[in-house]
């Protein structure tokens, strides 16, 4: 409505504005769109304007009718293209692929640069991948960005001073980190792109344009005077606005590339069990605990990776042709913004994993003198908050939940 391309009515929009000022939310199916348009999601606004389904008015599910009548507000009935702006759209896609961008943009740039520097310092890792001569030499976009994020939070540790002990080359999940990182924060950059282009345009079919250019080489064909409405420049145009294929690939890249670095943060917690890789206890168990330590916790995790693989698999182009076969093209761009969001939310729970073994190794780390990073201490510092040292066998499943609390809230103040 705001791009002014719909051609719906000036009631319309003030029907829409009127719930959006008194936080009243329709109801709208989580699930059910090709992605060719959200017919039977958007549909459901419409209903609720109407007043003939549900909304979310003061923390509940109530009748829109009923919410209407308490906030006083005129019937409205769609006139003239309403109807049709309303629904046939991809808008609310485009909201599902808004939230779930936005949650990897948490996972991707706030919190996954730290998680890879504790995972050096629980490692007594090599910082030679990052550094910025290093990455110069590879030249992939975001790759000094993303090193140089990661590098930050090591300002002041123990990494930086030389050691005997120190491997001259790490495994590759933590040695690649940095680049496959920058991979998926360049996925990002291009999904917000595209998000930015999308929702600043129109997804209506059909569209009004009342300033199309009329200096083109077929300006003056003849089948153009069927489209005019009642000037050279305005025209309404059958379309397909609401054609996604972009954005949903764009959401199928990223949902790959994250959980590449979900990939990496799998494998190296189970790295950081074995001695003869860190130096530390096998299976990171204190001096004080005559238990097992971490030596079957990684097998839960292992299960969520698979999971997390499995959201890998393409969902474009799947669908069944409807309308008596007028739409036959599909994106499912709603099912690949969920698909994403999932990732995510493995990928936090892979992470919660990860910094359990890091921060044990890191506090081990401490105990024999070694100081660890600005960002990194300050991180670690925050988690036990959450997640005390384990000193002695316990049941780690309240760890592992309380962790991945920790770090979706990390850095929302």
């Amino acid at each position: 409505m705001a791009a002014g391309f719909t051609g719906m009515s000036e009631t319309a929009a003030k029907a829409y504005m009127e719930y959006i000022n008194n936080d009243v939310n329709p109801l709208i199916p989580s699930r059910g769109s090709e992605g060719a348009n959200d017919l039977s999601m958007a549909t459901h606004i419409g209903l609720a304007l109407m007043g003939e389904w549900d909304v979310n008015y003061k923390g509940k599910r109530v009748p829109a009718a009923q919410v209407r009548k308490e906030l006083k507000l005129a019937d409205y009935h769609p006139f003239g293209m309403d109807g049709i702006s309303i629904l046939s759209n991809s808008n609310v896609a485009e909201a599902q692929s808004v939230a779930s961008v936005k949650k990897a943009e948490h996972y991707l740039v706030k919190l996954s640069p730290v998680m890879i520097a504790t995972s050096l310092e629980a490692l007594n890792g090599n910082v030679s991948p990052y550094l910025w001569h290093t990455v110069e030499t590879k030249g992939w976009p975001q790759g000094h960005e993303a090193a140089e994020a990661v590098l930050a939070n090591l300002k002041g540790s123990y990494l930086w001073q030389k050691d005997n002990k120190r491997y001259l080359q790490d495994p590759l999940s933590f040695r690649s980190a940095g680049y496959i990182l920058a991979a998926a924060q360049e996925e990002l950059r291009q999904a917000k792109d595209l998000l930015n282009s999308a929702i600043n345009h129109t997804t209506d079919n059909p569209i009004v344009n009342t300033e199309a250019k009329n200096d083109l080489w077929y300006s003056k064909a003849e089948v153009l005077d069927e489209m005019r409405a009642g000037k050279p420049n305005v025209f309404v145009n059958s379309c397909a606005n609401f054609d996604n294929t972009q954005l949903a690939l764009q959401l199928e890249s990223l949902t790959k590339a994250l959980i590449q670095v979900m990939h990496t943060s799998a494998w190296r917690t189970t790295q950081l069990v074995d001695n003869h890789r860190t130096g530390l206890p096998t299976y990171l168990v204190a001096n004080q605990n005559k238990g097992d330590g971490f030596a079957n916790l990684a097998q839960s995790m292992s299960g969520l990776y698979a999971e997390a693989m499995g959201l890998t698999n393409s969902v474009l182009g799947y669908g069944v042709p409807t309308s008596i076969g007028i739409e036959e093209t599909f994106s499912n761009v709603n099912l690949t913004a969920d698909r994403l969001s999932k990732a995510v939310d493995v990928g936090y729970d892979i992470y919660s994993y990860e910094i359990l073994h890091n921060a044990q190794a890191m506090d081990m780390r401490k105990e024999g003198g070694k100081k660890m990073g600005e960002g990194t201490g300050a991180f670690l510092q925050s988690y036990r908050k959450a997640v005390p040292f384990v000193d002695k066998d316990r049941v780690f499943t309240p760890d592992v939940n309380n962790g991945v609390q920790f770090l979706k809230s990390f850095g929302a103040n």
